[in-house]
């Protein structure tokens, strides 16, 4: 994975971004970014069972009959 870096003095519009650093605006400064690469297991529960119901057999039908429902 690439890091950019980039030299610049810290203003207004980099406070909003780091405003707990102990930096004072006009001091230059070294800024160095590393993407984070998004993980293939990063899925929602949803999202990991898209595609997977191919048919719906019966799908107001109870999901136990009757004679397994009596045995229990």
């Amino acid at each position: 994975m690439e890091a950019y870096k980039t030299n610049t003095h810290f203003n207004k519009d980099l406070q909003i971004w780091f405003s707990k650093l102990p930096i004072e605006e006009g001091q230059n400064i070294e800024v160095i970014v590393i993407p984070i690469k998004k993980s293939t297991k990063d899925y929602s529960k949803a999202e990991s069972l898209t595609g997977t119901v191919l048919e719906y057999n019966l799908p107001f039908e109870p999901a136990i009959s009757e004679k397994a429902n009596s045995c229990i």
